[in-house]
């Protein structure tokens, strides 16, 4: 407590904002605040960390192979081949000077996004 006391008005106000946030992500943390105190809290915050480190990794993982999945995807697709992604682009750019209509143009190559693999 004696620490609580040499804190400036500033600490105390960022260590509060801090504190709420927390217990508003941990609602089960409001009685041991009742009851315990600041010190309290932070000692269960420090043990609820490794969780929250570990939840972290695997979303982490898991954004890592959701990405890596969709740069195969477009890789392997044939939009991503030189031959038919000229082709469309050519037809895309042709349709959009003669029409004006972008949503026209891309209509031509929203097949070829949809299809992805199985034309070429």
């Amino acid at each position: 407590m004696q620490y609580w006391k040499k804190l400036n008005i500033f600490q105390k106000a960022l260590i509060g904002i801090f504190v709420v946030g927390l217990v508003m992500l941990m609602p089960e943390l409001m009685p041991l605040l009742d009851m315990g105190g600041i010190e309290l809290i932070f000692g269960f915050v420090v043990l609820q960390s490794k969780n929250v480190l570990h939840w972290l990794q695997v979303k982490h993982m898991q954004a890592k192979l959701i990405l890596n999945i969709a740069i195969e995807a477009f890789v392997s697709s044939a939009l991503a081949k030189p031959k038919t992604f000229v082709a469309h682009a050519g037809i895309c750019s042709v349709t959009l000077i003669l029409t004006g209509s972008l949503v026209l143009a891309t209509s031509f190559l929203l097949p070829v996004i949809l299809a992805n693999g199985m034309l070429v």
